[in-house]
């Protein structure tokens, strides 16, 4: 595929991902269909800051959607897993509901340099990044200025998706990031030079999410994988209206039956990826999700092989989906629990 350079004078180090991927669905209930055809990553954007709330260069706008006002899912214990977390925000209150957990040291500030501060979940040592946008300007994209967050941009590039920071009702504050696809997908990628490279033999990725409505076809949300989009990646999402994992390329696939989350909750979603074994779990809201559970081969398809690189991580959303909300991530090399 032909790249090209995109002079978005408001997003750097920060682009959009937007490329197709098509996903088949089976007819034959909540069973996972085979993936699309892979899409190439594309050249990096520009450099330059922009003002909140207007529209970026090259067609990005930098604020969009409905703020999200609903309180969040209760949060169970987990055993050895990661430990049992609070709930969401309040419904339309800008603070945390009962029993919400703040990231960061002192609650307000973001950790978006990559140092952890107390309440991140695991212990300090073992925190790689966590942030919980609360530092961020509105209707910016996050980090703008340093090396935290960058991507890259496909040839077939979709103008209308939207990455910001949004003021409302967020997980442990009043900040977080609103995604909207527009025809194709729409992804915030994590680079943090305190994460990466990455030399460990697993990483564990812990973030809030929430969704407006519950897709019926295939999304991935979280994508732990190579720089240059849908190249080798581990994706979490959801297919035919259950949660699913799968594999790219190749499009190996498990989903778990009747596992969901409610719409406008906040979901504490959690997942642990092995590289050198082959192996990824999935915690929601602090409790295994046992048929995630991926070692060395999936249900569908196989074995995943070769194991995509830690690279990046992607938070958005893509094809079914089409908007998605993400607030008080970490990056570990234990477990994080929703505390």
């Amino acid at each position: 595929m032909n790249r090209f350079l995109v002079p978005l004078r408001f997003l750097s180090p920060i682009l959009v991902f937007s490329s197709f991927v098509a996903c088949g669905s089976s007819s034959d209930g909540p069973v996972p269909g085979s993936g699309g055809a892979e899409s190439s990553g594309g050249a990096p954007l520009g450099s330059g800051g922009g003002p909140a709330g207007g529209t970026m260069s090259g067609g990005v706008s930098s604020a969009g959607g409905t703020d999200p006002g609903a309180g969040g899912a209760e949060v169970g214990s987990g055993g050895d897993a990661p430990a049992a977390g609070g709930d969401g925000s309040s419904a339309g209150g800008a603070g945390p509901g009962a029993g919400g957990a703040e990231v960061g040291s002192g609650g307000a500030g973001s950790a978006s340099g990559g140092a952890p501060g107390a309440g991140g979940g695991g212990s300090n040592a073992d925190v790689l990044f966590q942030t919980d946008f609360e530092a961020e300007m509105v209707g910016t994209i996050p980090a703008m200025g340093n090396a935290n967050w960058s991507t890259t941009l496909p040839t077939n590039y979709d103008s209308q998706g939207v990455v910001a920071v949004q003021n409302g009702a967020g997980h442990s504050g009043s900040k977080f990031i609103y995604v909207k696809k527009g025809n194709e997908q729409a992804f915030l990628q994590l680079i943090a030079p305190s994460v990466f490279p990455f030399s460990g033999s697993k990483i564990h990725v812990r973030a809030f999410m929430k969704v407006s409505e519950w897709p019926s076809n295939h999304v991935s949300w979280i994508e732990i994988g190579s720089k240059t989009n849908e190249q080798s990646e581990m994706r979490f999402g959801a297919h035919q209206g259950v949660l699913q994992v799968n594999h790219w390329p190749g499009d190996q696939d498990q989903i778990a039956e009747g596992v969901t989350f409610p719409v406008d909750q906040w979901a504490c979603i959690e997942l642990s990826y092995e590289p050198g074994a082959k192996k990824l779990m999935v915690w929601l809201n602090g409790e295994a999700v046992p048929a995630l559970t991926v070692d060395g081969t999936f249900a569908r398809g196989g074995a995943f092989d070769p194991a995509p690189p830690v690279e990046a991580i992607r938070f958005g959303t893509e094809i079914a989906a089409t908007e998605a909300y993400f607030d008080d991530i970490v990056i570990a090399t234990s477990p994080i629990g929703c505390n």
